[in-house]
């Protein structure tokens, strides 16, 4: 659906709310990762179970995001049908999705090496 809108050049507000949302989740979890990135040390039992708690409680508020997503599409939909409305709770869905998934799959590692 993108590459309709971009070839007809055509405005889209599912479209252009779906890309602010993505572009402002990436910047936010950019900023998260580069200043974690600095933070980093050497890892011992202690520090590794506390990473193991963090990831999993990163996990759950994963859920919460792709909830509040999907919450905020369906609200969009059934409240006068808003396309702006519907693509920012979609890209958040999608983006709370992504993000469940990476941190419950590194917390699947994490939990075989520990």
């Amino acid at each position: 659906m993108g590459l309709v809108v971009l070839v007809k050049r055509a405005r889209s507000p599912i479209v252009s709310a779906f890309a602010v949302q993505c572009v402002a989740w990436g910047l936010v979890i950019a900023g998260i990762a580069l200043a974690g990135r600095a933070a980093l040390t050497d890892r011992d039992l202690a520090s590794a179970m506390r990473l193991d708690r963090l990831v999993w409680f990163s996990g759950g508020l994963d859920v919460g995001i792709a909830a509040v997503g999907l919450t905020l599409a369906v609200a969009g939909w059934r409240l006068g049908r808003r396309p702006a409305m519907l693509g920012a709770g979609a890209a958040i869905f999608v983006q709370g999705m992504a993000l469940m998934t990476l941190h419950f799959g590194f917390a699947a590692t994490l939990s075989r090496l520990i």
